[in-house]
């Protein structure tokens, strides 16, 4: 295509996190495909991660995949994609978004948390989240006195997907008989320490002098989006503690107060 000066538009992966279970995967293979379509000239090419999911083989709680999901969507924020496409809305089994009778699955909910980002696109600074599992995205509406919304995602891969590949994984390559040899990415190790909850502060919060209206929604166990907490709050900036071990996702909405309050 280079040779014969023809344009690629885009270029599409595929990816299950089988035998990492790592969130951070997409953004590490999107770099790498970056690189290796920038060495070719096609700097301008999009990179499409048309079907991604949690591993094909393991079986994760519906809790674990949604704390999986939130914190993907966030990592994929800083990586070189331009769009990326969940494997599946529906369906009967644990990979679907939405339920036979049309309410969302655990994964679904976390989903909705992530995607209601975008009523407020303007995103904000924020410190204090890692790249190993605990994920931090935070934005504002465009509004002066506009909506900020918070969403943290605390995941934790599994000890069995840590570490060397087992035996049968040899220089990071897993062959399945038939079908072909698939390289898979470096497996990391972690330490998981004080990640059983968060010590959030919002600063420079406009208008938070006349009131703002505090909700706080989690996904966990046994919440499903649930409002657990709503507070009334005066004041530039808002502080908030909470525990939430993982597997577990939360939405932080502070808006301005409405006159009926």
């Amino acid at each position: 295509m280079r040779d014969n000066h023809v344009p690629l538009d885009f270029y599409s992966i595929h990816h299950y996190t089988d035998f990492t279970e790592d969130p951070v995967d997409f953004v590490r293979l999107a770099q790498e495909y970056r690189q290796l379509l920038d060495s070719y000239g096609f700097t301008r090419t999009a990179i499409q991660l048309t079907e991604w999911n949690y591993g094909l083989v393991d079986n994760p709680t519906d809790i674990q995949r949604a704390a999986f999901i939130a914190d993907s969507l966030i990592y994929m924020q800083d990586a070189p994609l331009e769009r990326a496409f969940y494997y599946r809305a529906n369906g009967a089994n644990s990979f679907a978004l939405i339920n036979s009778d049309g309410t969302f699955t655990k994964p679904g909910d976390a989903y909705q948390a992530v995607g209601s980002l975008s009523s407020t696109p303007l995103r904000l600074a924020t410190t204090g989240g890692d790249s190993n599992g605990l994920a931090v995205e935070a934005g504002r509406s465009w509004s002066e006195h506009g909506e900020i919304r918070v969403v943290i995602a605390n995941y934790e891969v599994p000890a069995a997907d840590q570490g060397p590949f087992p035996p049968n994984i040899m220089n990071n390559n897993f062959p399945i008989p038939g079908i072909g040899t698939f390289t898979l990415l470096p497996r990391r190790t972690f330490t998981y320490a004080d990640n059983d909850g968060y010590d959030l502060t919002v600063n420079n919060i406009r208008g938070g002098q006349s009131g703002l209206l505090v909700r706080r929604y989690r996904i966990d166990i046994n919440d499903s989006l649930t409002l657990v907490d709503s507070t009334i709050e005066r004041g530039a900036s808002v502080h908030l503690t909470a525990t939430s071990p993982a597997p577990s996702v939360e939405l932080v909405v502070i808006s301005a107060l409405r006159n009926d309050h």
